[in-house]
């Protein structure tokens, strides 16, 4: 990521979506990659807020939340263009 956005993240193993979920509504980390339906209930209830969908299409499940993939064959990123 750091290559590709300018972010230096750390990758920090958890075990499922659940461990995940419960550390970004308390706080404990800052953002999370994981599977959109693991997150449909706290984004739908407002505890999380979701910046995109890491695939070349909007999600049926969060038709609002936009899209910033990864282009693995030529190795750009809409990234470079996502504001928040």
């Amino acid at each position: 990521m750091k290559k590709v956005i300018g972010v230096d993240w750390q990758h920090v193993r958890y075990r499922g979506g659940a461990s995940i979920t419960a550390g970004l509504i308390v706080g404990v980390i800052p953002i999370g990659i994981d599977v959109s339906r693991s997150y449909v209930p706290v984004l739908k209830s407002g505890q999380l807020i979701p910046l995109a969908a890491t695939s070349n299409i909007r999600s049926p499940l969060l038709p609002e939340v936009p899209t910033a993939f990864l282009n693995r064959a030529t190795a750009s990123c809409c990234w470079k263009t996502f504001s928040v």
